[in-house]
């Protein structure tokens, strides 16, 4: 998926900067065609200290890679940086 490729290349700058606390992105079956696994973006965004969050209808859901989360299944997460604390606090 050339936006993880993207990302991947630009994630200094852009991850390192104050404005980027937070990444919202869908993972699903088009993650199927475009090669790219939960863990691409979970490695990603863990090797720049953010947390991965699952978007859930009232609540964020703190979540740890696990090869179970690899269903392709619509979901949205959340990448937050450890630095959020007010966004981490309202996970669950």
């Amino acid at each position: 998926m050339a936006r993880v490729a993207m990302l991947a290349q630009a994630s200094v700058p852009v991850m390192g900067g104050v404005e980027s606390h937070n990444v919202q992105f869908e993972y699903g079956r088009v993650n199927i065609v475009a090669r790219r696994l939960l863990a691409d973006f979970a490695e990603l965004f863990e090797s720049h200290d953010y947390d991965l969050f699952r978007v859930r209808r009232r609540a964020l859901e703190q979540v740890s890679y696990s090869f179970d989360l690899e269903n392709f299944f619509v979901a949205n997460f959340l990448a937050v940086h450890r630095d959020r604390k007010d966004l981490r606090s309202c996970a669950t």
